[in-house]
């Protein structure tokens, strides 16, 4: 049977009164695995290394896992990420650098360079700020306080664009190395410390 059609008259919690009325009022007709989550795509609450996409996470989501378990938290956020993927969440994925069970070490040194290319993109913003702001003073005529404001150092935008391409490239790579590893149902068994036995499946 397709699931009652309902509309809520008021939504309380978020999206939590949502997945319960649609529980409710489909209890014995559910589908034996239910996806509750929002409705767009891609969102800063979705993990970072699948692109922020819900498309990708719904994909790569472990089935055998659902089964097992029961239950799977969909939300993974850089600071739940680490339990969920070791312990429980099983999404198809694990940040391997040196082609060994990854660790905290590996997943830190990832999140590492993330910081390093948000604060180098902040650098980056300021000094377009700081350029811009002297040629609007030059545009208006106030020469006198453009020529006492500190000029940005030149050429500095090229260098910081090109590291942070450079370690955008360094991220990429590493998010490649982590869908691939993760595709091996072995080496998600031991990313969840959890037996594996030739055969196993998710």
């Amino acid at each position: 049977m397709h699931p009652q059609s309902f509309t809520l008259r008021r939504n309380k919690g978020h999206e939590v009164m949502v997945y319960l009325s649609h529980i409710i009022h489909n209890y014995d007709d559910l589908a034996d695995v239910n996806i509750f989550m929002h409705s767009h795509r891609h969102s800063w609450h979705n993990v970072e290394l699948l692109d922020h996409d819900a498309v990708q996470i719904i994909w790569r989501l472990s089935a055998e896992r659902v089964q097992r378990e029961g239950y799977m938290n969909m939300r993974c956020t850089p600071s739940l990420l680490i339990p969920f993927l070791r312990k429980s969440m099983e999404i198809h994925l694990a940040i391997c650098i040196h082609g060994s069970p990854c660790g905290e070490e590996e997943y830190a040194a990832y999140w590492e360079k993330n910081a390093d290319r948000v604060r180098l993109e902040e650098e980056l913003k300021r000094w377009k700020e700081d350029v811009a702001r002297i040629q609007q003073l030059r545009e208006e005529g106030k020469t006198d306080e453009a020529a006492q404001t500190e000029e940005p150092e030149a050429g500095k935008d090229l260098e910081l664009e090109g590291t942070i391409g450079g370690v955008l490239a360094w991220c990429q790579e590493q998010r490649k190395k982590a869908k691939t590893r993760g595709d091996v149902a072995m080496y998600r068994a031991v990313e969840a410390v959890r037996m594996w036995r030739d055969g196993h499946g998710f």
